[in-house]
């Protein structure tokens, strides 16, 4: 049985760390033994509880800007560890390239984000060199950033594209009387909902009865709460932060709305595909992989997405739940046990 060793800063909800629940919970385990390290502190999130049920998990505890020091404190755990594979994400990279540099031990890099945004300088400068030494693997988590990877490391062998993956099962509808948009995300810049709700206050002066979930944290939280209070649409937003019951709102909305600048293969977008909604989504990183027929791949700007969420409006129920059996279907092929399939035979190949 091989260890692997999964190091991430820490464990809130999110992207990453939702793929990694996903992925070390359908392990093989008569195969591949789980820890995970986080160097960050803890965090108490459901997500993290969670990954403790199935496997050991390591913090750190380390604060502020890494030091010698810190490098010191981890590699003292990963000697205690002993691990034969060492799987980074984030930050995380730095640790495991340094480290097998000078043990025998792999490396298996996930780019959650296009690959210019993906780390810092200073840790890609040491991906580059643990390409050339060809002591990693990296993976990217779409087609279209597994083709920007490729050009950017300038990178020939050792690159995958894995799509992420979900449990598509527990997935459900419930009667509501609103025609209901969601989102659920990190609320920072980069996921945009400052325009979801820009646009929906549009629609409320003509669609009275209409609703808007934003479910997610982040460092704009506060201001979105603000914005939400200053267009007076308390009564038709709900903002219920991070929450472990997102099934509940995905039952109760229409559309999924997603206005990204930039995205790999959103997590929160394949949940709404399993729960059969139509998605809006702009045509950033791995979107484009994921609606066809299934909703609108818009351009990133207000006006396209202010048009793409009024249509769906105007839309016959035949039409939405068409749109909504196309994102069941298409979510089939992007499961979280296909996805440590793949992540399994790149461990057994090293």
């Amino acid at each position: 049985m091989k260890t692997v060793l999964t190091i991430l800063p820490a464990l809130p909800v999110g992207g990453a760390e939702n793929m990694v629940y996903e992925l070390i919970k359908n392990y093989d385990v008569r195969r591949f033994k789980a820890i995970v390290l986080c160097y960050g502190e803890k965090t108490n999130s459901y997500l993290e509880k969670q990954i403790e049920n199935i496997c050991r998990v390591v913090y750190v505890g380390l604060k502020g800007k890494l030091t010698v020091a810190s490098f010191g404190r981890v590699f003292r755990e990963i000697r205690k560890i002993k691990p034969d594979i060492l799987h980074a994400h984030m930050g995380g990279a730095a640790f495991a390239i340094l480290w097998s540099l000078f043990n025998p031990v792999r490396v298996v890099i996930t780019v959650h984000t296009t690959p210019q945004n993906a780390f810092s300088p200073r840790i890609e400068r040491l991906i580059r060199f643990g390409i050339k030494k060809k002591k990693i693997r990296l993976v990217t988590v779409s087609k279209e950033n597994y083709k920007k990877a490729k050009e950017y490391y300038r990178v020939k062998n050792n690159l995958y594209e894995i799509n992420n993956g979900i449990d598509i099962d527990g997935y459900y509808k419930s009667e509501h009387d609103k025609f209901t948009f969601i989102n659920v995300a990190r609320q920072d810049a980069n996921k945009n909902q400052r325009a979801i709700i820009e646009c929906f206050e549009k629609i409320v002066k003509k669609h009275p009865n209409t609703k808007l979930f934003l479910i997610g944290d982040g460092p704009l939280h506060s201001e979105l709460v603000e914005l939400v209070s200053t267009l007076k649409l308390e009564s038709y937003v709900e903002m219920p932060g991070m929450i472990d019951r997102t099934k509940e709102f995905y039952a109760q909305a229409d559309v999924y709305v997603q206005a990204s600048h930039r995205e790999a293969l959103p997590l929160s977008v394949l949940e709404a595909m399993a729960a059969r909604l139509p998605i809006i989504g702009t045509d950033v990183g791995g979107m484009n992989d994921l609606i066809s027929n299934n909703g609108y791949l818009i351009e990133d700007n207000k006006e396209s997405l202010l048009s793409a969420m009024s249509q769906m409006l105007y839309n016959s129920k035949i039409e939405m739940e068409q749109m909504g059996l196309n994102s069941r279907k298409k979510v089939l092929s992007y499961t979280s046990s296909q996805m440590a399939d793949r992540y399994m035979e790149i461990y057994d190949s090293l």
